[in-house]
């Protein structure tokens, strides 16, 4: 919770002198007291500096002879350190206190503090305080809190360029920008300052947030400006602490805002050890805005207009971490299984109701889908994908039905046009396209093996593919199709292309370790160097994915090089796509044992 975050504490020195009066025992009654005068308006995170006259025993300076107390006799967890004068004694608050607002407390130094010579103090002092009302405006646990933490400020003017441009002054005028925007938008904003006058100094981060009730906010931002050894120095950079994966967030969507905004140059986000990152319990970004020695970054850092651009991009990098962080809050499932099908043509399926999540705790569960489409068509064969949706899972699961022939065969064969959707693949220099001229081979082939008895599936069977943009995805997928259907071979097609324009010829690949992939690889490339005429490349080993993770024995052939012109207007034509369509089939048919 917000409210049990460790509380950043300010140390306030004031200086109580306590006269060492001998032989007095232990205090009894309040009349025994040495009364202090009363302090009021005391700060919440009050340290008090404690300076005696003589030098005193150490042992005897502890939190049971030095103390706090609420006006109901509570006691107060304090720290109690003598300085290596042996005279001067700092009453500091534990982490996780600090004092209420408004209310009374009493310092107490008993009789029991001694000397060096064992002499007890001759009367205990009290004294007590009362803290200044809170005049901050309150906020609660359901807000979503920005502190906004203009750097440096009063007499630390920061960094000063060439021409006098103060940081300490850019910084302000860039976090009143971008707060007043945040607050317009609805978004709490508090400040470590409003103007220029302060009453800390230059490195006491604890009293800079205090007064930003740190414990309601959710987000620091800090902004600053740079400088750097060389005056060409130039850029954007934002900090985040190492491990803190939300401040990791906060500062990569600041970061591109500004870059996007106003046209500097990037620099990156950046882990950093930075006292604005550390000295507070809260995700933290420290905005690193150019370089004020750069005369050039000085004049643009000065500009009201370029302030107000910074303002504005801070803004909206906020504001953008804050709709993502909704989004990830509703996120219940990190991930989901896509499901595979099969489906004899003309048989009955019907899309589940439910499908298996991975939930933020690591357990699989079974959770409701809903699908795009509910209608299914198995009277053609073919390639079907389903997408559906879950609440709480960000993204879409997929449903794969595979609609294969109705014939009574032995043999599965899986064919594979290579590429396809979102994956043109090579391009030739009329513009033709490997993705199109792969499925037009691939159906080709698809029907002479069905027109043969053999039970066909396609990993595409149109340019709509059910794999997302992704390398391995789209190759596992495929592997999938195949591995679902239990195939017996696996044939993949493919097109050519080299910066060479004069390269050309056949060729098909295998996996090294498999012999009946070997087989296969052999009787499909002789086939189409006898029905092509194309320069003979040979079959080769090669470690694509889709020959190494398919269960089956598999292939990929190179039909020809579109990067030929020759190459690519005869692979555009159609009678050239059917020669290709008739070795590939003829060869597998081969493998199979079965007559041409």
């Amino acid at each position: 919770m917000k409210g049990e975050r460790i509380k950043s504490i300010a140390i306030f020195t004031f200086f109580l002198v306590a006269f060492l009066l001998l032989n007095m025992g232990e205090v009894k009654a309040a009349s025994d007291y040495q009364i202090w005068p009363s302090k009021g308006k005391v700060e919440q995170n009050k340290t008090w500096i404690i300076k005696f006259n003589s030098e005193l025993k150490r042992s005897s300076v502890n939190e049971s002879n030095i103390y706090v107390t609420s006006e109901n006799g509570q006691t107060i967890p304090m720290n109690i350190q003598i300085a290596e004068d042996n005279k001067t004694v700092q009453v500091s608050l534990k982490d996780n206190y600090k004092y209420e607002a408004g209310k009374s407390y009493f310092l107490i130094v008993t009789g029991n503090v001694q000397k060096l010579s064992g002499k007890s103090l001759s009367k205990p002092v009290k004294m007590k305080f009362t803290i200044k009302e809170d005049i901050t405006p309150k906020l609660e646990d359901k807000d979503f809190v920005v502190c906004i933490d203009p750097g440096h400020g009063g007499n630390d003017s920061g960094i000063t360029g060439p021409s006098g441009v103060m940081e300490k002054d850019v910084d302000l005028n860039v976090a009143l920008k971008a707060g007043s925007i945040l607050e317009q938008s609805g978004i709490r904003v508090v400040y470590t300052r409003k103007d220029d006058n302060i009453n800390w100094g230059k490195d006491d981060m604890k009293s800079r947030f205090a007064i930003s009730n740190i414990e309601y906010v959710d987000y620091v931002v800090s902004i600053h400006c740079n400088t750097a050894g060389n005056n060409d120095a130039n850029g954007v950079e934002t900090y985040y602490l190492s491990g803190n994966s939300k401040g990791e967030k906060l500062a990569d969507n600041i970061q591109k805002k500004i870059v996007s905004y106003t046209g500097i140059r990037d620099r990156r986000i950046k882990t950093g050890s930075y006292p604005e990152l550390t000295s507070i319990n809260v995700p933290s970004t420290k905005v690193v805005l150019g370089f004020l020695n750069n005369p050039e970054e000085e004049k643009k850092l000065g500009s009201a207009d370029i302030q107000n651009k910074y303002g504005e991009a801070i803004a909206a990098g906020i504001i953008r971490f804050k709709e993502l962080e909704g989004v990830e809050e509703s996120i219940k499932y990190v991930s989901v299984e896509d499901i595979m099908h099969n489906v004899t043509e003309g048989g009955k399926y019907t899309l589940p109701d439910k499908v298996k999540a991975k939930a933020k705790d690591g357990n699989i569960v079974e959770v409701p889908a809903t699908w795009n489409n509910t209608s299914i068509d198995t009277s053609k064969t073919g390639t079907y994908v389903y997408k559906g949706t879950i609440d709480g899972y960000k993204g879409t699961v997929s449903l794969t039905l595979l609609v294969t022939p109705k014939v009574d065969s032995r043999y599965v064969v899986c064919i594979d046009p290579g590429h396809g959707g979102y994956d043109s693949g090579a391009v030739g220099p009329s513009k033709v396209k490997e993705k199109d001229v792969t499925l037009s081979v691939a159906l080709k082939v698809g029907n002479i093996l069905q027109s043969k008895g053999v039970k066909v599936v396609y990993t595409r069977a149109n340019d709509s593919v059910s794999w997302p943009s992704v390398e391995v995805k789209d190759l596992q997928k495929r592997c999938d199709i195949s591995n679902g259907a239990k195939a017996n071979y696996f044939v993949a097609i493919h097109c050519n292309s080299n910066d060479v324009a004069a390269a050309n010829g056949t060729e098909t690949f295998y996996d090294s370790g498999s012999p009946d992939g070997q087989k296969l690889a052999s009787y499909v490339q002789d086939k189409l160097i006898k029905e092509l005429g194309t320069t003979n490349r040979g079959i080769k080993t090669a470690g694509f994915y889709v020959l190494k993770n398919t269960y089956c024995p598999a292939i990929l052939t190179e039909l020809e090089f579109i990067s030929n012109p020759t190459g690519e207007k005869n692979l555009n034509n159609d009678a050239f796509q059917n020669k290709c369509a008739e070795a590939i089939a003829n060869g597998i048919l081969k493998a199979l044992g079965l007559r041409v």
